[in-house]
């Protein structure tokens, strides 16, 4: 599911979905070559994509047409290509998400308790919220390497492992997470979000709702292992 813009009428959003059967954009994997081996980085929103698409090698790679999105390169066959895919606690997202998607239409004296409870009646808002799952169906999961994120996310062994240089990029263009916005200091905001959380059937709603991808969690082993942890684990 794709989503058109929405409308803001009164204190209500809007939101007019239109169907696909993924969200993963035309231009949101990396393509690069690193030693002979290419790799198709496979970028999610909400997962430090923005930082990953500016700091990872290569170019823009249309995966459903397997084409280059924007230059004229050799293209790689499909059976030569290994992914990468980074992950994290869905949970964790979708409280970044959320946030970023309020904070842009609703003025911060006016979040209430209220406010977040009516979220639970529907989670998923924009592509931002939407499953991690979701974004994966045309890669083979066979052929893939798993990350998952950590607040330093240069620093995933994967990349120096495999000589993959991360460009530099400055800290204000990065929008890795919630800096943006949970870490502006409101600690209104903060209060909120630990009071939403902790009631364990608001909770419960969104672990539910994104179970797919607890699922895809533990059916698959990360690289970086010793850094998995489901600080939300619906069990």
């Amino acid at each position: 599911m794709l989503y058109q813009a929405r409308p803001i009428i009164g204190n209500q959003v809007i939101v007019i979905p239109t169907m696909r059967d993924s969200p993963l954009a035309a231009d949101a994997c990396k393509m690069f070559c690193v030693n002979s081996i290419w790799y198709c980085f496979v970028t999610i929103p909400k997962v430090a994509s923005t930082y990953l698409k500016k700091a990872l090698p290569g170019d823009n790679f249309n995966i459903w047409d397997w084409t280059w999105s924007a230059v004229i390169h050799e293209v790689p066959d499909r059976k030569d290509v290994r992914y990468v895919v980074m992950l994290r606690d869905p949970v964790d997202r979708w409280i970044t998400g959320v946030i970023e998607y309020w904070y842009k239409i609703l003025p911060v004296d006016q979040w209430t308790i209220d406010q977040f409870n009516s979220m639970i009646k529907q989670i998923e808002f924009d592509n931002h919220t939407r499953p991690q799952s979701d974004f994966l169906p045309v890669i083979d999961h066979e052929h893939t390497t798993w990350l998952w994120m950590t607040p330093q996310v240069e620093n995933n062994p994967w990349f120096f492992d495999h000589q993959v240089k991360l460009s530099s990029v400055p800290r204000m263009e990065r929008n890795i997470g919630s800096d943006r916005f949970y870490n502006r200091g409101d600690d209104s905001i903060k209060s909120l979000i630990k009071q939403f959380l902790a009631d364990q059937n608001s909770s419960g709603k969104i672990q539910n709702f994104y179970r797919t991808d607890y699922d895809l969690m533990k059916s698959i082993e990360f690289y970086n292992h010793d850094d998995f942890l489901l600080t939300h684990d619906p069990n």
